[in-house]
């Protein structure tokens, strides 16, 4: 079962599209939000912005830890 489980999700992302002016198609996975991966990087621009960068990043991982 394990194993027919992630097969069913990437069949069910899986999805071919047409490329604008070309005759060619693409395939793409496009994964249910819940199921696609993601990744963040919070970065101060200055070192005045260190402390609301922090913040950020702790509002983030409130967020989206598991």
């Amino acid at each position: 079962m394990l194993t027919v489980l992630p097969l069913a999700f990437l069949c069910d992302a899986y999805e071919e599209e047409g490329v604008e002016g070309s005759k060619d198609a693409r395939t793409v996975l496009r994964f249910h939000p819940a199921l696609a991966p993601y990744k963040a990087a919070v970065l101060p621009l200055s070192k005045k912005l260190s402390g609301e960068a922090i913040k950020v990043f702790e509002n983030l991982s409130a967020t989206f830890s598991n």
